[in-house]
């Protein structure tokens, strides 16, 4: 199922999709160093990877909520779709809360610190389930593959 969404022949989500999960997973190292350092520059650091991270994935939407809207109630991927979408969108709002918690350094000591550490490593495993149904729409469903005939 060829996407809507795309730029030269490629789709554009998963193209865009990399950028987040980058920054989001750097932000999650970066919290170990400031766990092992206390040096304020690495939750800064990890707060703007957080900050970058959500406004490139609400960037990467968009052509992905494009390709969800084509894929037919009857299609067998449609079930998978729906899960991915659900997913993406429940990893992109606990992002948007753990940033919350972090603002004006208001988590960068105490027991507040520990949450926002535990609710990025749950959402790191969360997000690599939506990954997974990502390659599971791509790679088993044909979801954004344009197939070409052979002549």
């Amino acid at each position: 199922m060829r996407s809507k969404a795309r730029a030269l022949g490629h789709p554009i989500h998963p193209m865009l999709v990399a950028l987040p999960i980058g920054l989001w997973l750097i932000s999650l190292l970066v919290d170990f160093v400031y766990l092992g350092t206390r040096d304020i520059f690495w939750y800064r650091m990890s707060f703007w990877n957080l900050v970058a991270g959500t406004a490139g994935a609400c960037l990467a939407a968009i052509p992905g909520l494009i390709d969800f809207s084509q894929i037919p109630n009857t299609h067998p991927a449609s079930k998978i779709a729906n899960y991915h979408f659900l997913a993406a969108m429940t990893v992109v709002t606990i992002y948007v809360i753990d940033t919350v918690l972090r603002i004006n350094l208001k988590a960068a000591s105490g027991t507040l610190l520990i949450v926002v550490v535990a609710l990025s490593a749950a959402n790191a495993c969360l997000l690599g389930l939506v990954g997974w149904l990502g390659g599971e729409l791509v790679f088993k469903h044909g979801i954004g593959v344009e197939i070409r005939k052979q002549d």
